[in-house]
């Protein structure tokens, strides 16, 4: 997150998502929307027979698909896991999150990933992870001045925030995140209690009248 934050704050980049505090110098920091950490699995994981929401601890008994060290997520796992005195079984480090959901559907472990960036198509069972820590409060954040001096990017923010209201409306609450699991059999995969993407209607967003190439865009944490 300090790299992020780093690139905007030198102009590197006009704006960065990201879950930090929200106190670097030279930087303003707008609410965004609120994202949920969950757990992916293969659909005949042991942790989807628990038909309840999953531990970490309990999720670490279990063979791990770690990101890279330049993800803020993979930091917080570590420092979680090292609060509770266990050492992750990392089958191996990846630098992508599709990377890592596609060995998940291929059986090689389990990986923990933000519920905003899992797609509907994801072809393993998601899980609730249930930890105080896993809802994060995502920020925009932005130099001081550059709303001035690029209105783009101004435009930009009001249609990212208004799409992400329709998405909080759609999406699933943190009441009821968990997805249904299946009975074992691998062949059947879980009905989500969460719309469909493919299902529902396409959100109406205000549209930004400009290219996305007009300005540079932060957005791994």
């Amino acid at each position: 997150a300090s790299e992020l934050l780093a690139h905007v704050a030198l102009g590197e980049s006009d704006l960065g998502v990201t879950a930090s505090p929200g106190d670097f110098a030279g930087l303003r920091f707008l609410p965004y929307e609120t994202d949920r950490l969950t757990v992916l699995c293969p659909l005949d994981h042991p942790l989807t027979k628990q038909h309840r929401p999953v531990r970490f601890v309990e999720a670490l008994e279990y063979e791990y698909i770690g990101l890279t060290s330049d993800f803020a997520l993979e930091r917080i796992v570590e420092e979680k896991a090292a609060e509770a005195g266990i050492s992750p079984r990392i089958r191996m480090r990846v630098g992508f999150y599709a990377t890592a959901r596609l060995l998940v559907t291929t059986g090689v472990g389990f990986t923990i990933q933000p519920a905003g960036c899992v797609p509907a198509d994801f072809a393993g069972a998601m899980l609730e992870l249930d930890e105080p820590w896993s809802l994060r409060e995502l920020k925009l954040c932005v130099r001081e001045g550059t709303l001035a001096t690029k209105p783009e990017v101004g435009l930009l923010i009001d249609s990212l925030r208004e799409c992400s209201a329709e998405r909080q409306k759609l999406h699933f609450s943190a009441q009821n995140c968990s997805v249904p699991i299946s009975s074992g059999r691998s062949e059947r995969r879980p009905r989500k209690r969460f719309p469909d993407h493919k299902q529902r209607a396409p959100t109406q967003c205000r549209r930004p009248s400009f290219s996305l190439r007009e300005f540079s865009y932060a957005m791994r944490e």
